[in-house]
């Protein structure tokens, strides 16, 4: 697996591990967490209101360390269920978390930020491994549903990977979950061109595209080069039509392929397409087969698409 050039430079945290205070967390991860929680709090203070929590620092109790790569140095996360008012931030999907990885450097990264209903850390097979339960619409499903995702910890890369979950799938609907955005330092230049070509198709139409609102993600690899491949664009993806009246033009879901001259082409794309991968040797992409086949009693049927070495197709 290539690792993104820069990442965790970008995700980091400078602070030299000596300066950890032995009982809690160290004053780089409480400053990163801090500015996003005063924010919340204070947009959500009432000061009519005389039982309205108060903006304040971040509770203590939101803190815990947690191994996430066994390199003996202490990792942390910061669980937002033991906030000050914790439906500030929690809801169906359950509540935000943030994990902070150690780095040889005495730094911390940011290696996960989302709202999630279960988090367990572990080891299996050498790997450091986390299971997450996220909100049942990742899964495709209602929101009411289980989405067990599993994902190992990859220190070359520096970051979480999927794996086969608990319960042995590995379907991924609609793709990975997003674990942390990335920073557009480490996109493509295909994945920037793709971004600026929505830009153009909403311009053209005479809206904006927003491009802080949708970041691109990455796929794990489909070719079998060992790459991991990009995607643009999702179904709930659009242009911000404003006081036109009009619809909205139809916005692709893109997928890029790396190539050996190690850049990236468009080697699938479909709208509002009912998609997915299926982890294993190899991984594969698929498309469902059914109308709403999600709230069924039998699991969706799936169409699998084969690389030729310039595009996906359907056998």
């Amino acid at each position: 697996m290539r690792p993104f050039a820069g990442l965790l430079a970008a995700l980091a945290v400078a602070l030299p591990v000596s300066a950890c205070a032995a009982s809690g967390p160290p004053k780089a991860v409480l400053d990163a967490v801090a500015p996003d929680y005063a924010e919340i709090m204070a947009g959500m203070y009432d000061e009519t209101d005389p039982d309205s929590p108060r903006p304040g620092p971040p509770p203590r109790e939101m803190f815990s360390p947690v191994d996430i790569n066994g390199d003996g140095v202490k990792d942390w996360r910061v669980d937002f269920e033991h906030a000050q008012n914790p439906s500030f931030f929690c809801g169906t999907g359950g509540c935000q978390q943030k994990l902070f990885v150690s780095r040889p450097d005495g730094s911390y990264a940011l290696v996960f930020a989302s709202n999630m209903r279960e988090m367990t850390f572990g080891k299996l097979r050498g790997e450091h491994i986390i299971d997450l339960d996220f909100h049942g619409s990742t899964c495709g499903g209602a929101g009411s549903e289980e989405c067990p995702r599993r994902y190992a910890w990859d220190e070359t890369a520096g970051r979480y990977v999927e794996r086969i979950n608990k319960k042995g799938s590995g379907w991924l609907s609609g793709g990975t979950r997003v674990l942390v955005d990335l920073p557009t330092t480490v996109f493509p230049d295909a994945v920037k061109a793709q971004r600026q070509r929505r830009v153009a198709l909403c311009k053209t139409a005479g809206g904006t595209y927003k491009l802080d609102e949708l970041l691109p993600f990455d796929l794990p690899d489909l070719n079998g080069d060992g790459v991991r491949e990009w995607v643009v664009g999702a179904s709930y993806d659009y242009c911000d039509m404003g006081e036109t009246g009009r619809d909205s033009p139809a916005m692709p879901v893109t997928i890029l392929v790396s190539q050996p001259d190690g850049g990236f082409i468009v080697g699938w794309e479909q709208v509002d397409p009912d998609w997915g991968i299926e982890l294993g040797a190899p991984n594969r992409l698929a498309t469902l087969v059914g109308e709403n086949c999600h709230f069924g009693d039998k699991p969706c049927a799936k169409s699998f698409w084969r690389w030729t070495g310039t595009r996906f197709e359907q056998p």
